[in-house]
């Protein structure tokens, strides 16, 4: 208990530090996209069993293009989409439209969806590129998900307290007479998440819980020395602590590797 009471502590002092700075927010996030896209890694390859190289990836709403830059610079053939350019040169960018992909069946080896779907612009369009991914997915593929989760009291785009657990239209009314408003943004709790993996044909991974239980093999930085962040012992969620899979639905976000059999 003494573990995640810390650890959910150091992720309020971590967003308020980004906060101050004005860095994207999230899950125990890092503040560096390189170190972003090390987690990503990490997460891939224990969920294949293998170094992530030689692979053709997706990298849906890739935004300012430096993961997509980094899992390029790795050794892999890394195609970016987003509805808007990127600040740094991709090799492979596309300008995107709407929800559909504009790629042949089975064309990649990995997506990356990496707080993306949230911001589509309605919810019909969040099956629609679930099962688009499904599509350009190879058999045997498989796509790296980290998705904000409603579930969790406070909503980290508008950085307000509940107010997300109302009706979409009554939330985002109220989240612009507040002066917080962004953008439509469509969330989905834990279990409503896995509901729609399911329907849009794919099985289920779920990382949560590992992170939270040793962030450093995932190259997640907490605030704070060291020698003073707890250390969860195991590996692997058979091992993970019983406690953590029981928290793991009310996390502030939550991450998941989907796959094809």
């Amino acid at each position: 208990m003494r573990q995640i009471i810390y650890l959910f502590r150091q992720f309020f002092l971590l967003l308020r530090k980004q906060q101050q700075e004005g860095i994207e927010q999230g899950y125990a996030p890092t503040l560096l996209r390189d170190d972003k896209a090390r987690k990503i890694l990490a997460v891939l390859s224990e969920h294949l069993d293998s170094q992530v190289q030689g692979k053709r990836i997706l990298d849906i709403g890739s935004g300012t293009g430096e993961i997509s830059l980094f899992l390029s610079k790795a050794g892999n053939k890394v195609t970016s989409v987003d509805v808007q350019k990127p600040k740094v040169k991709l090799e492979h960018f596309i300008r995107m439209k709407n929800a559909k992909l504009p790629f042949a069946d089975k064309s990649f080896d990995i997506v990356i969806y990496n707080m993306v779907m949230e911001h589509l612009a309605k919810p019909s369009d969040q099956m629609l590129q679930l099962h688009e991914i499904n599509r350009v997915l190879r058999s045997g593929g498989c796509c790296y998900v980290a998705q904000p989760n409603r579930i969790f009291p406070m909503e980290a785009h508008t950085r307000i307290w509940f107010l997300h657990w109302l009706p979409d239209d009554i939330w985002f009314r109220l989240a612009k007479m507040m002066g917080r408003y962004q953008e439509n943004i469509y969330l989905h709790g834990y279990f409503k998440l896995k509901k729609m993996f399911r329907n849009a044909g794919f099985f289920c991974n779920e990382y949560t819980a590992k992170i939270i239980a040793d962030p450093s093999a995932y190259s997640m930085h907490m605030p704070g020395k060291k020698d003073q962040i707890p250390k969860f012992r195991g590996g692997g969620m058979e091992r993970t602590p019983f406690l953590l899979r029981v928290i793991q639905p009310f996390s502030p976000t939550n991450i998941f590797v989907l796959y094809k059999k």
